[in-house]
């Protein structure tokens, strides 16, 4: 294949991105010499696991909340409360994050799409205060949580500090985006090799849709840096996960007397 095959091949995907498929990212599995060896886990990406009947104690934590970074969040209090006994193993994972045939995800909820736009907002916002709830929890385990009741102030000072540490760092993620955006749009106005190719027109309007759209959800007075803009909105969101985090070993207990009955 040359070059111009490489550009127009790769041009139908980049628009995937928007969905979930990292079409520049490639995970590769090595086999290990001894089958049965496991490592320490932390995480749990819910629908891909293998549990025993005893495991149903645990459930997605703070699901009301509809956070991403659900699966992390439970993975780390799984940790907090059976230590060593938390392994991951290698097993054969069969569901994708996108359908082959078209790259779209099979559901991805926070994203609307028209014919001309995709809106990451919805989704954003839920990956960042997913992500506020994941490192708060981290830390709110290394103080003994959920085995040990962390006193309200506690928990609400360690939000508002994570929450400042992923506002710096989401912002600092932002910027070197945008530095690469604008790389990309100088290797498309400067850079004219790609003339020569055949279908040179069709592959550079799908790089323009996706430059419009990561400008639409990235740039300045995007929705989606909108969705971070208020510290009212902000505040709201920590009262809510505050509460939940507070509320968890009620939840537990509510949840054992339910599989008790059945």
């Amino acid at each position: 294949h040359t070059v111009c095959d490489t550009l127009t091949d790769f041009a139908k995907r980049v628009m995937d991105f928007f969905y979930g498929l990292h079409p520049t990212r490639t995970q590769f599995y090595r086999h290990p010499e001894d089958t049965t060896n496991s490592e320490h886990a932390r995480t749990v990406y819910t629908g891909n696991y293998v549990l025993r009947s005893d495991a149903l104690r645990y459930f997605v934590p703070f699901a009301a909340l509809r956070l991403r970074m659900a699966g992390p969040v439970l993975g780390r209090i799984i940790r907090a409360e059976i230590e060593e006994g938390f392994v991951s193993a290698n097993l054969p994972m069969l569901h994708k994050r996108t359908t082959s045939q078209t790259g779209q995800a099979e559901f991805r909820p926070g994203i609307e799409w028209s014919a001309q736009t995709i809106d990451l907002s919805g989704e954003f916002e839920r990956q960042f205060f997913g992500d506020v709830m994941l490192f708060s929890i981290d830390e709110l385990t290394a103080m003994g949580y959920p085995k040990t009741r962390i006193p309200e102030p506690t928990v609400k000072q360690v939000l508002y500090d994570t929450e400042q540490r992923m506002l710096s760092l989401y912002a600092e993620k932002n910027a070197a985006l945008l530095e690469k955006l604008d790389a990309l749009k100088r290797l498309l106005r400067h850079d004219q090799w790609w003339l020569q190719c055949a279908e040179a027109e069709n592959a550079l309007d799908q790089f323009s849709a996706f430059i419009r759209n990561i400008e639409a959800n990235f740039g300045q007075g995007s929705r989606c840096l909108h969705v971070l803009a208020s510290p009212a909105e902000r505040e709201k969101r920590r009262t809510l996960m505050l509460a939940e985090v507070l509320q968890y070993a009620n939840t537990r207990m509510t949840w054992e007397r339910a599989l008790r009955a059945v």
